[in-house]
């Protein structure tokens, strides 16, 4: 038995011993049963240990079964890692004389169609509007110029000189309000996946919305971000149709020392000052900041986006940021059920 099938039968002894279900460890680890299935059966290796140590302790591990259970879960993750890796190219072949054409082989034609969608990618990620302003695409966001003004500051005309990436997902919970029953819903997908999940199923992200906004210099100019201001479109009573679909594994966390919290349900909403580094800050090309945002809404059916001011060398301009040219939007709940994928049966349940 691997490492990490060994993981996985340590975590289900100590579950079994401590008589808790999977329902209430759940709870009071903050995530679903079916991860914890996942986590149990070695579908899965938790990416932090930290959530290993919390279950163990809840199952009234012993200090040396939690040492025991590290070194289960560095092995199990190095077997991942390993598993992960494409495996060596093998030397090329010295050419023979008189062997017959053949035609390229599928690995030959895959790689060539990753260069060539590379290549648009790339080409993809600068856009310019109407106005030959550019608009800085990267990420699942966009970060766009918009018109401002200033008494002794000249408005910039060209290029801003920030790039701006926009990561609208960065919390592994995440609740998605989808019109669908169950049957008719697609498995949960990782974090990277739950932009395309959620416009395929027409979706709306639920309660929270998290996301991260990091600006970089392009050049040695140092360009400060002035202010951070939301602007609302719409606020709304939330829907009252659909299910709420919780997609995730409990990885949990994200930075918390630079995060904006903005409370959608007020009349007009601004992000409140974070711990630290706060507003206004300096950046360049060598030294880019993070923006964690951390927007919150129960009662309304928001949609929204942001600002952001910046001034160089006399100059000013203001970055819109939204999701794809298209305003976020976020909505709070009113008796909607909450369903979990469970992996064992391939299906969503509310437990």
């Amino acid at each position: 038995m691997g490492e990490h099938d060994g993981l996985a039968v340590m975590l289900q002894t100590l579950k079994e011993r401590s008589g808790l279900s999977y329902a209430v460890l759940a709870r009071r680890l903050h995530t679903s049963t079916s991860t914890l299935h996942r986590y149990c059966n070695g579908e899965t290796v938790p990416q932090d240990f930290g959530t290993v140590e919390r279950f163990a302790k809840l199952c009234q591990a012993t200090p040396d079964e939690l040492t025991e259970l590290h070194r289960r879960w560095v092995v199990a993750g190095e077997q991942r890692t390993n598993r992960e890796q494409p495996p060596p190219t093998p030397p090329a072949e010295e050419p023979v004389p008189a062997t017959p054409k053949r035609w390229p082989s599928r690995a030959v034609i895959a790689l060539a169609f990753a260069a060539t969608l590379a290549v648009v990618v790339a080409v993809g990620f600068l856009i310019r509007d109407d106005a030959h302003q550019p608009i800085v695409r990267k990420g699942d966001g966009l970060a766009s110029p918009v018109t401002s003004s200033s008494s002794d500051t000249t408005l910039a005309t060209e290029p801003p000189p920030v790039a701006v990436t926009v990561t609208p997902f960065t919390l592994c919970a995440r609740d998605i309000l989808v019109d669908r029953p169950p049957e008719q819903v697609p498995p949960t997908v990782d974090l990277q996946d739950t932009s395309a999940w959620v416009s395929a199923l027409n979706g709306v992200v639920t309660r929270h919305q998290d996301l991260s906004v990091t600006v970089q210099g392009t050049d040695d100019r140092t360009v400060v971000l002035d202010a951070l201001h939301v602007r609302t479109v719409s606020s709304d009573e939330p829907p009252s149709d659909g299910n709420v679909y919780v997609l995730g594994d409990g990885c949990g966390g994200g930075v918390d020392t630079s995060i904006f919290d903005i409370n959608l349900d007020m009349p007009h909403p601004e992000p409140s000052s974070p711990k630290k580094h706060n507003l206004p800050l300096k950046v360049s090309k060598g030294d880019p900041v993070e923006l964690e945002i951390a927007a919150q809404v129960d009662t309304h059916d928001v949609t929204w986006y942001l600002e952001l001011d910046w001034s160089s060398g006399g100059k000013h301009g203001t970055l819109r940021i939204d999701d794809h040219g298209k305003p976020f939007r976020t909505t709070g709940l009113r008796k909607q059920p909450l369903y979990y994928f469970n992996y064992d049966s391939r299906d969503w349940s509310t437990d």
